[in-house]
């Protein structure tokens, strides 16, 4: 019976692990999809487009305000494995998303692209070390 009951909690425990790596992952992935990648495509655009009214580099300051959110939500769900790493890409991407908001409130857009050379650099930097392919 000692055993029985063992190989369940084992299993019970084994499997919440698989569930939350799983949620992690999606969550991950959710994130990406629908702030990162948007948010980085105004700041990315500002290379084809410089802003040509407040409105515009408003929306410029916003997408960079919920980049840093977003390093800071994927930092909190850094991988068992590469934590430090992971956390790391994500201070990075937090730290030009900032530099990013400094630009658009100073309407530079020298400013901003610089910055988006290092979000572009702290996004691929990470995805070469944690995106399974």
């Amino acid at each position: 019976m000692k055993i029985s009951c063992k190989y369940i909690l084992f299993s019970t425990l084994l499997l919440a692990g698989l569930t939350q790596a799983q949620g992690d992952a999606t969550t991950v992935r959710n994130l990406m999809k629908s702030v990162v990648i948007p948010q980085s495509d105004i700041v990315f655009a500002v290379g084809k487009k410089a802003p040509a009214n407040d409105r515009e580099w408003s929306q410029i300051a916003q997408s960079a305000a919920k980049l840093t959110e977003a390093a800071k939500a994927l930092s909190a769900r850094a991988p068992a494995s590469n934590a430090e790493s992971w956390r790391k890409a994500s201070q990075a991407m937090a730290d030009a998303a900032v530099r990013v908001g400094a630009g658009a409130k100073s309407k530079n857009a020298d400013a901003v692209l610089d910055a988006g050379d290092l979000l572009y650099e702290s996004c691929e930097g990470c995805h070469r070390q944690h995106l399974r392919k």
